[in-house]
């Protein structure tokens, strides 16, 4: 009788514990399958719209939510914080992050999927959303230009997460830390800023704020497009000092290009230098000749570009990718993108995913909306005025900047200019240049710290997508920007192939003097004793059963032996006689 109550409570306390993940828009938004992935998953996830109120419902935001894995005990899953996922463009989807970068699922030329080691929600729980406005899934597009720009997009973005806590209740009052790459780096700054003024005026009007809205801790942004200026002025000499430019085609671009405002028009992102006959322009032009831009991932400069005999039979055709190559080895590669594209197109995943009804036409998924990137989309020239604004709130903010020092279009020089010179934020040393290093023991690249919560970090051989082309260290970066030092570095990592050959699972030591890493265990592990112990088991009970047999197998010659008296020995025979 006993056991049957215990048995009764603890049914009782899983439907307490489970229930808080139950709204009706979670449960109609829940991830049951996916097309093209048939092993179970440790994790839940949700995907759908949600429609905007300020729009009277018409404007509708696609999200993907996956949260942190289920090998966490309750009490972890109750306060794992949220981190927010944006990719750039502007106009790309988040959800070619997810699939490419730091998601679980990596899309193979088959269509079907792969899961990634490195996923980001190990520990914590990543919503990825379309936006702005039209980009992927999300809804309508939008056809003016007039307001369609980053403070838009912000307030647009605020008001999807004040509907998302009421879909999900339970990340009401956990941790938010935003987070994106390249263009995000524009969109980025203006949400965080109306996120502290949603707070701020949440704050006056609501005593219980931290129970029925996240709480804002910092963010982190890859990459970052912030200033036209300085960003642009870096690129041509990013190329030259790596080797991509001779010495001559340079020097001709610094005496054509002799303003930084010429600099910054006619090199860089959205260049129109093969537009222009001006002296400036002609010279960029015969420098990125020099370059062979049309077969140079400039995006990762040490990757290939995808090839358009992977896709088809035609030979030969080469296009640059906005991607790099996606976790090393046999996870991904330069036409990853294409083959996201081309799964997230599929009938059957977008009925998964709540985007269609059974009976609905198939919508045209595209990573990047290319009209809403050059035409409608009114970009930013700098988010600079801002920073201090952040930098110096009085919840004093936690910020990571950090850069994949293979990408060329918004490179590492600029990104230093604009933290550390007097033309950008001019900020305060606090902990001088030096390496920082992954758990597989290997030089991660390069950090420094300034004053008013900002880091800034580099990632030695990423390019613009960090986490596509360095996941274990992406990875590793994030956890211990959002966790602390100390925490992320008792956390065991899965392993790079290509950078740690023990093939043990590694975790991140340290000491304040000398930064290592060093396997979680000695080299001889529990299971090795019990594999041979199991290998002499095995081997003992062989040996022994070939004993009885040829035991058994020679009783017959004995006896005929003994039956001739040849098999009697006289010593022992003359002692029992």
């Amino acid at each position: 009788m006993g056991l049957c109550w215990t048995f009764v409570a603890l049914t009782c306390l899983g439907l307490c514990v489970t229930g808080q993940h139950t709204t009706a828009t979670s449960a109609a938004h829940r991830i049951h399958a996916l097309p093209g992935y048939s092993s179970p998953t440790d994790f839940d996830q949700f995907a759908g719209h949600l429609s905007l109120p300020s729009s009277n419902h018409s404007h509708q935001l696609f999200y993907w939510l996956l949260e942190k894995s289920s090998n966490a005990t309750a009490n972890q899953r109750d306060t794992s914080p949220l981190v927010l996922w944006l990719n750039g463009g502007p106009g790309c989807s988040s959800l070619t992050g997810l699939f490419t970068e730091l998601g679980p699922f990596v899309v193979q030329p088959d269509l079907t999927l792969l899961r990634n080691p490195y996923a980001w929600n190990r520990h914590m729980n990543i919503l990825f959303v379309e936006s702005p406005l039209g980009v992927g899934f999300s809804a309508p597009r939008v056809s003016s230009s007039a307001d369609y720009n980053d403070k838009f997009t912000a307030a647009r973005l605020t008001e999807f997460l004040v509907e998302f806590i009421q879909a999900y209740p339970w990340y009401a009052g956990r941790d938010l830390y935003v987070t994106g790459e390249s263009y995000a780096g524009m969109y980025i700054p203006h949400l965080v800023e109306q996120l502290l003024d949603h707070q701020r005026r949440h704050a006056t009007t609501n005593d219980s704020q931290e129970d029925d809205f996240v709480q804002l801790k910092g963010f982190a942004i890859g990459n970052p497009i912030t200033d036209h200026v300085i960003d642009n002025t870096a690129f041509l000499e990013y190329y030259y000092t790596h080797g991509m430019i001779s010495i001559e085609a340079y020097t001709q671009v610094r005496q054509a290009c002799n303003s930084t405002a010429l600099m910054a028009q006619y090199s860089g992102i959205w260049a129109t230098y093969n537009l222009s006959k001006h002296p400036c322009a002609e010279a960029v032009n015969a420098a990125m000749t020099e370059a062979d831009t049309t077969h140079l991932n400039r995006y990762d400069i040490y990757a290939d570009v995808c090839v358009e005999s992977q896709l088809s039979t035609a030979p030969h055709q080469r296009h640059p990718v906005r991607r790099p190559s996606v976790h090393r080895g046999a996870t991904g590669g330069p036409c990853v993108d294409k083959y996201t594209q081309a799964y997230l197109g599929q009938r059957s995943v977008q009925v998964a995913i709540h985007v269609l009804s059974d009976n609905s036409d198939t919508f045209p998924w595209r990573s990047c909306q290319d009209d809403i990137t050059d035409d409608l989309y009114q970009r930013t020239m700098s988010v600079l005025p801002l920073y201090p604004k952040l930098l110096e709130h009085q919840q004093q903010l936690r910020v990571l900047i950090y850069s994949g020092d293979a990408d060329s279009m918004v490179n590492f020089m600029g990104t230093q200019r604009w933290i550390s010179t007097r033309d950008g934020l001019g900020l305060t040393v606090t902990n001088k240049w030096k390496a920082w290093f992954g758990p597989d023991k290997q030089l991660a690249g390069y950090t420094q710290a300034y004053d008013k919560g900002l880091t800034y970090s580099t990632v030695k051989g990423a390019g613009h997508m960090v986490p596509a082309t360095r996941p274990l260290h992406a990875l590793y970066m994030i956890e211990c920007f959002v966790f602390g030092l100390e925490a992320c570095q008792r956390l065991t990592y899965p392993v790079d192939s290509l950078e740690y050959l023990t093939g043990d699972t590694a975790t991140f030591v340290s000491d304040d003097e000398d930064d290592e890493a060093t396997p979680t265990t000695s080299l001889i592990q529990w299971w090795h004793f019990v594999t041979w112990y199991g290998v002499i088991l095995v081997a003992t009970v062989c040996c022994m059963a070939g004993i009885k047999r040829k035991a058994a197998a020679a009783q017959p010659r004995y006896a005929a032996l003994n039956n001739a008296g040849m098999g009697k020995h006289p010593q022992y025979d003359s002692a029992t006689s």
